[in-house]
């Protein structure tokens, strides 16, 4: 099976991908489950949407209060983070253990 792999610069123009050919795409922010998944002849998706290449995809802000995640964020970003040190420790402990580095 041939697979289409996108870069979308904007959240609408992943929604389009995903649109375009409904039931056929699937979002990826990493690709770590997938790479498992994808060994299976059976379970292969044919258009993979990456959305690492959306900005703030990997951002890490406060917001009102609040910590604010983008989809993309890893567990060593968030272990990383001034941001989660200072305002959430214990995750920014956990993320340092669970997962590989690359995560």
């Amino acid at each position: 099976m041939t697979q289409e792999y996108f870069r979308p610069r904007t959240v609408q123009e992943a929604l389009s991908l995903l649109q375009e050919k409904p039931g056929q795409g699937r979002v990826i922010a990493g690709g770590t489950d997938l790479l498992v998944e994808q060994a299976k002849p059976s379970r292969k998706s044919p258009r993979l949407v990456d959305l690492g290449w959306i900005p703030g995809m990997k951002d890490i802000r406060e917001e009102g209060g609040f910590l604010v995640f983008g989809a993309c964020v890893t567990h060593s970003q968030a272990e990383q983070s001034p941001l989660v040190r200072r305002h959430a420790r214990a995750l920014a402990e956990g993320c340092g253990k669970v997962g590989s580095r690359q995560i």
